[in-house]
C-alpha cells in the first residue's frame, strides 16, 4: 500500500506526541507485515488457478496456425525410397530325381568303418544335379540315428552325400512315413532340420505342418508340398505329422499359400501314388493329377512306383498348363529287376515374366539313370550311372549283363517318357574318371 502526507504548519516538537507515533507507527508497520505474510498463499493459489484456467484454455482452444507450420501438416520426414519394380523375366531350373529307397543291401554297402558313407552312390550323377538351382528328389523311408535301419529307415549319412551331391529338397510323404511310429516320422523331419536340407510332406511341430515350404531365389517364390495316398502304418497322430492327400488338406495349403503377403510365383507338388510295380498310370492318379492342376499347382513329381510312367501336360481351370511326372522310376535302390533299377532326372526351367504378369515352364529335358551293382571281395557296391556317358559299358566294374542291360534303358525310358512333353537330354556332362576303360 503507498502512503501519502499532507503538509502542515511549523511547530514546536512536542517529544511526547512524537514518540507516541513512533510507537504507533511501529505497530502499525508490523500489522501491515503479518498481514501481507498471511495473504501470500491465497494469492499463490489464486494464481495456480488462474494457471490451471489458463492452460485448459490452450488445450482446448488451439493455437491459430503460422504460416510456418499449418495446422494439418505431420511433422516433416525424410522421404524413403522405394523399391523399383522388377521388369523383365526370372528363371530357376528345376531338377526332379526318381525315388530314394533303402535296404539293407545299401546300408550294408554304405557302412564305412563305425559310420556310413553314401558318396560312392552319387558321385557319378552329382554333375548332372549340380547343374540345377534346385533339385527335389522323393524319399522312400525315414532316416534315424539309431539301430533301427533297413527299408524303413535309412542312416543320418544318407542326407550328408544327398547334400553334397546337390540335392536341395526331399518330398518326405510316403508309403514308409510311419512304419517307425509317429515318433519316428517327427524323428526324420527333426534331423532333416538339422541336416540343411529342406524338406515337406512329415513335420515336426503343428506349426510346421501349417506352413507350407516356399523356396526363393532368382527373384522367384517357390513353394514345396509333398503328399501321399496311404502308408503302410497308421498309428494315432498320423495325420498331425504326415500329410495325406485329401481335397481339405490340399485347399488348406493353398489357402495358406494364397494368404502369403509376397505372392507365391509356382507350386510344385510331390505325390506319393500308385502301384510300386506298375508301368501303367492309374485312374485315381489322373484324376489327383487333375484335382492338383485345379487347384493351382504347376508341376507334379509322382513317386512310389519303381518303374517309369508317362510325362504329361494338363491345363488346370484357370487355364494355366501342369506339368506331370506320373512316376519317375527309381534314383537310388538295391533291387535289380528290370525296371526296378532305371529313373531319369527331369529338367525344366520356371520362367515369370515382369512385365505382361505370366509365369509358365519351359525346356522340359530328361537325363536317363541306371543303378549299377557290383561285388568286390564280398561287398556290394552301388553306384547311380548317367546312362548317356556308360551305356557303351567304358566302365570296368560293369560285366557283360551290366553292359548289356545298360544299353538298353535309354530307349526303354524314350519309349515311356516320350517327346512330346519333354525331350531326352543325349548332352554328357563331366564325370569321376576313376575306372573307366575304353
Amino acid at each position: 500500500m503507498l502512503y501519502t502526507r499532507r503538509n502542515k504548519r511549523k511547530r514546536r516538537p512536542n517529544w511526547g506526541r512524537i514518540l507516541l507515533t513512533l510507537l504507533a507507527l511501529l505497530v502499525i508497520a508490523l500489522s501491515v507485515y503479518f498481514l501481507a505474510a498471511g495473504l501470500t498463499r491465497p494469492r499463490g493459489t489464486q494464481q495456480t488457478e488462474q494457471e490451471s484456467q489458463a492452460l485448459q484454455t490452450q488445450t482446448t482452444t488451439p493455437e491459430a496456425p503460422t504460416p510456418e507450420t499449418p495446422a494439418t501438416q505431420a511433422p516433416s520426414q525424410e522421404p524413403t525410397p522405394e523399391t523399383p519394380a522388377l521388369t523383365g523375366q526370372r528363371r530357376m531350373t528345376l531338377g526332379l530325381t526318381g525315388n530314394i529307397a533303402s535296404g539293407d543291401f545299401l546300408i550294408k554297402a554304405a557302412r564305412d568303418g563305425s559310420g556310413y558313407d553314401y558318396a560312392e552312390m552319387f558321385a557319378r550323377i552329382e554333375p548332372y544335379l549340380q547343374m540345377q538351382d534346385c533339385v527335389i528328389a522323393p524319399l522312400g523311408c525315414g532316416i534315424s540315428d539309431g539301430d533301427d535301419l533297413g527299408a524303413s529307415a535309412a542312416p543320418t549319412q544318407l542326407l550328408d552325400s544327398l547334400s553334397a551331391a546337390g540335392v536341395d529338397v526331399l518330398g518326405l510323404a510316403c508309403e514308409r512315413s510311419l512304419d517307425q511310429g509317429v515318433e519316428g516320422a517327427t524323428e526324420t523331419a527333426g534331423l532333416l532340420a538339422d541336416s540343411g536340407l529342406d524338406c515337406a510332406g512329415v513335420y515336426a511341430s503343428g506349426a510346421d505342418y501349417l506352413h507350407p515350404l516356399i523356396l526363393e531365389g532368382q527373384d522367384l517364390r517357390v513353394a514345396v508340398l509333398s503328399y501321399t495316398l496311404t502308408t503302410d502304418q497308421t498309428p494315432d497322430g498320423a495325420r498331425d505329422v504326415v500329410k495325406y492327400l485329401d481335397d481339405t488338406t490340399l485347399q488348406n495349403d493353398m489357402n495358406a499359400l494364397a494368404a502369403e503377403e509376397s505372392p507365391v510365383d509356382f507350386v510344385v507338388a510331390v505325390v506319393n501314388w500308385g502301384s510300386a510295380d506298375s508301368k501303367d498310370v492309374s485312374d485315381e492318379q489322373k484324376s489327383w493329377a487333375q484335382k492338383l492342376a485345379d487347384a493351382g499347382v504347376d508341376v507334379i513329381l509322382g513317386s512310389h512306383p519303381t518303374a517309369m510312367q508317362p510325362l504329361e501336360e494338363l491345363q488346370g481351370k484357370d487355364g494355366r498348363k501342369t506339368l506331370v511326372a506320373y512316376s519317375l522310376g527309381t534314383l537310388l535302390a538295391e533291387q535289380q529287376a528290370a525296371g526296378r533299377e532305371t529313373g531319369a532326372i527331369l529338367n525344366v526351367t520356371l520362367v515369370k515374366d515382369y512385365d505382361n504378369g505370366t509365369a509358365y515352364y519351359e525346356n522340359v529335358s530328361y537325363q536317363p539313370t541306371w543303378v549299377l551293382r557290383y561285388s568286390i571281395e564280398g561287398k556290394y557296391h552301388f553306384e547311380i550311372m548317367p546312362v548317356n556317358r556308360f551305356k557303351n559299358g567304358a566302365y570296368e566294374n560293369m560285366g557283360l549283363e551290366a553292359r548289356a542291360r545298360i544299353a538298353q534303358v535309354t530307349d526303354e525310358i524314350r519309349s515311356t517318357l516320350g517327346e512330346s512333353v519333354g525331350k531326352l537330354d543325349e548332352s554328357v556332362l563331366d564325370a569321376p574318371q576313376t575306372g573307366e576303360g575304353e
